[in-house]
């Protein structure tokens, strides 16, 4: 198999370039797909994936499939979609019982089961692909979490979950037993606890190295035990919001700040950026690479995929521009 580094040397003079604060290459194209639209809190389901029915989402996830999930954060619901852009299910509504939802953002699946981070009820509630609830981890009146915000996991199975008031990362085992917590970041990056330094985003890497992101213009990489391997500094006062690794273990980061998409090697070293996103506040990987953005001002998700065409360029999955339509 033909890794994409190979593909990045073969077609680098090809590639279109893409105005970022740094004069690189990016591998993924991009067309600016609706990002122009204003805020707009039409809230009304429909058959558009889009603004049009979604309002300030900050969480999507893919399943192996291709469907795709929304956390539709100010609705307090999930959105389902499959690969085509239809519209397939919709769950959830604002309350703190069962199968309801306070503002969820991050999500992310393993063995089959969703997993979302219900902030401001302090769990993670489990559902089948379905929308089926499942059981919750934590509950509105325990300590378990305080506000949860992201989700990830390694390939053992172990779940990590960003903590926006404790400004921490829980690892929990698969019955959502605390094994530890990754709360260096803080002194790690040079910064008390408290001074701006509240984690935003995880990400877990095939080798399970663990990466925090930090709004003090920080992403810190952790091995699985919690030593700090690594300290990427966010240029232009970036402000790193969310974060993702694809099936080579490279690094996306979302710097919400400079309105783009910076990407970096399995080593850490910068490779890109590309994106003009009025507020870009969550992105996801696939397992086929595809990538998700959703932009929670615009209230749309992108979708962009890496690959050569016959030309030797990279091109976006046309069906995702009518999609954000």
């Amino acid at each position: 198999m033909v890794s994409s580094t190979f593909y990045f040397a073969l077609f680098m003079t090809l590639l279109r370039p893409i105005a970022c604060a740094h004069d690189k290459f990016f591998p993924y194209f991009f067309d600016n797909i609706n990002s122009k639209h204003p805020y707009t809190s039409i809230t009304r389901p429909g058959p558009e994936f889009g603004r049009s029915e979604l309002e300030g989402p900050e969480g999507v996830v893919a399943d192996d499939q291709g469907n795709v999930y929304i956390a539709d954060t100010w609705n307090h619901r999930i959105q389902k979609y499959d690969k085509e852009g239809d519209l397939v299910s919709s769950w959830g509504s604002r309350g703190s019982g069962d199968e309801e939802l306070d503002q969820p953002e991050g999500m992310a699946i393993f063995n089959g089961i969703l997993h979302i981070a219900d902030r401001y009820n302090n769990r993670i509630q489990r559902t089948d692909l379905e929308g089926n609830f499942l059981e919750a981890i934590g509950s509105p009146t325990r300590s378990d979490f305080s506000e949860p915000t992201d989700i990830s996991f390694d390939r053992e199975g172990n779940m990590y979950v960003v903590e926006y008031i404790s400004e921490r990362i829980q690892k929990l085992d698969q019955d959502g037993t605390h094994v530890a917590d990754f709360d260096k970041g803080c002194s790690a990056s040079g910064q008390l606890r408290g001074s701006s330094c509240e984690t935003s985003s995880v990400a877990v890497d095939s080798e399970g190295n663990v990466y925090a992101a930090y709004i003090n213009h920080k992403v810190v990489k952790y091995s699985s035990t919690g030593d700090v391997l690594a300290t990427i500094n966010i240029a232009g006062n970036g402000t790193p919001k969310s974060i993702a690794v694809d099936s080579e273990d490279n690094i996306f980061v979302v710097d919400s700040a400079n309105k783009k998409v910076l990407m970096y090697d399995a080593l850490s070293e910068y490779i890109g950026c590309f994106g003009e996103f009025p507020y870009a506040a969550y992105i996801s990987i696939g397992k086929d690479d595809h990538m998700y953005v959703a932009d929670s001002i615009t209230s749309h998700i992108e979708k962009f995929m890496m690959g050569p065409r016959k030309t030797g360029d990279f091109d976006t999955d046309q069906s995702v521009q009518a999609m954000a339509r």
